[in-house]
């Protein structure tokens, strides 16, 4: 019993020198995997919030045109206003988009804004393939349509009493 005893703990002597590095090979293969997995998260959080802010401030320049339109004759002097409100509100916004460039356009009808950039990952540029789509190109565009709102409220008023009428109730 005992030579059986000693013989089975040689063996498992034997097999834990030979296994004993093998954690730290592992690691090696895993811990590069692994924070390489956590970078691209990062930068994806990066990439989403440059998008929700550009898209946020598209948004409300094209609202601020289109009630700008009914008020400013001359739609040049309203660009330009709102040029300088994006510039003072990007700054210090994006965190990954190289910002590139920026248009608005205001007419009678409509108010277009557009930001265009490059999504930049350092060391990475396959990554903001990956992400950004094709050259990592990122776009955001918001329309609004130039409505007089005194006259809008006329017209909601005068629908909602054609539908109380054929109702047969009356809100007021």
């Amino acid at each position: 019993m005992v030579l059986i005893k000693n013989s089975s703990q040689k063996i498992i002597n034997k097999l834990n020198k030979s296994w004993k590095g093998s954690y730290t090979v592992e690691a090696a293969f895993l811990f590069p995997a692994i924070m390489g997995i956590l970078v691209l998260l990062l930068y994806l959080a990066f990439y989403l919030s440059d998008l929700a802010v550009l898209d946020n401030l598209a948004w409300k320049l094209a609202l601020e045109g289109s009630l700008a339109g009914t008020q400013y004759s001359d739609t040049q002097e309203i660009e330009q206003e709102l040029y300088e409100k994006a510039k003072e509100q990007l700054n210090g916004r994006i965190l990954c988009v190289q910002f590139m460039k920026m248009e608005l356009h205001v007419t009678k009808k409509k108010a277009t804004v557009a930001f265009y950039g490059k999504l930049v990952i350092p060391g990475l540029p396959f990554v903001s393939e990956i992400i950004g789509g094709k050259d990592g190109i990122v776009s955001v565009e918001r329309m609004a349509e130039v409505r007089n709102p005194a006259e809008w409220i006329r017209n909601i008023r005068k629908l909602e009493g054609m539908v109380h009428e054929t109702n047969g109730t009356n809100t007021r």
